[in-house]
């Protein structure tokens, strides 16, 4: 691999990495705070939001891990999400839907969203299709 190109491993999240995850909810929001004043600051938010992404993650989606040489440095979270479109059949009916994802400032650039993205969603459309 390349200066550019680190060696990435994406894992699925858990318990020990709480502390990381909350460090990036808190940055994802802080970052939007400076976007939309209608944000609320992240550390007021963090432990609150970060429980509703594993709630709404349990439920068949996925939350992932990206690491270079086992330190964080990023994650994804989606999850698969069904609408009542009268016009529409069933399948399109049912659609992956990423709540967020955030690499960490110093390993932006990398291309570790994309394949955090690209983790996701082949693990989440093997999860559609044997949803059927």
């Amino acid at each position: 691999m390349s200066e550019k190109t680190p060696a990435v491993t994406i894992r699925d999240a858990g318990p020990m990495d709480r502390v990381q995850l909350r460090r990036a909810v808190v940055e994802i929001q802080e970052y939007e705070r400076r976007l939309h004043n209608s944000r609320l600051p992240g550390e007021q938010i963090a432990d609150a939001y970060l429980a509703w992404i594993e709630n709404q993650t349990g439920k068949g989606g996925a939350l992932l891990i990206a690491e270079i040489d086992r330190r964080f440095v990023g994650f994804v979270a989606g999850w698969i999400e069904h609408s009542d479109a009268i016009a529409e059949t069933a399948d399109s009916n049912r659609f992956g839907y990423i709540s967020d994802v955030c690499v960490t400032p110093d390993h932006r650039g990398q291309r570790i969203a994309s394949r955090l993205l690209c983790a996701i969603e082949e693990g989440q459309v093997a999860h559609l299709f044997a949803y059927r």
